[in-house]
Order: C-alpha cells, then sequence, then structure tokens
C-alpha cells in the first residue's frame, strides 16, 4: 500500500498483539511469556526444527516477552541447558 504524501512510516505500521488468553487473567504476563515460548518449543520439536511451521507460536511469544528473555531462552536451548521444554536430548 501506499503512503499519502506527508505520512510517516510510523502511520504506516500496524502492531498486532496477541489475543487475550483467559489461563492468564492477571496483569502479569511473565508466566504467559514462558508458556508461548514453551508451546513455540514443543511445535519446533514435533517439527523436527522447521521454522515455518511453527511461526505463530514463535510470534505469540515474541509479542509478549522481553526480547532479552527470549535470546536467553534461545542460547539456553542451543546449549542444552533450557530448563523448559526440550530440555533433555534437545538439539539444534
Amino acid at each position: 500500500p501506499q503512503r499519502e504524501q506527508g505520512a510517516s512510516m510510523a502511520d504506516s505500521i500496524e502492531i498486532k498483539t496477541p489475543p487475550h488468553d483467559k489461563r492468564f487473567p492477571s496483569t502479569n504476563k511473565a508466566f504467559m511469556c514462558w508458556n508461548n515460548y514453551n508451546e513455540w518449543a514443543s511445535c519446533m520439536l514435533k517439527n523436527e526444527e522447521d521454522d515455518s511451521a511453527c511461526r505463530k507460536t514463535r510470534w505469540a511469544a515474541m509479542a509478549i516477552c522481553p526480547a532479552e528473555w527470549v535470546e536467553n531462552w534461545d542460547e539456553s536451548r542451543t546449549k542444552g541447558n533450557f530448563l523448559g521444554v526440550g530440555a533433555k536430548g534437545f538439539r539444534k
């Protein structure tokens, strides 16, 4: 889509977040973040590390989690010491 002359880039960006999840009613979304990341990790294990099959679950984790947490968990998965889904025998 074309922008009107004088419109800023920010005017054309659409920001989306995951829909409300009734399992996590409180304002502290740390557990929801952890759960979303583990759902992505589980998807990756089930789909033999196929990123394209797990885009929605990765997006849900990235949308709610602080980037630093995701980077740390990704690094832990790579090193084989991640404490969530796939902790034993996980290979990247």
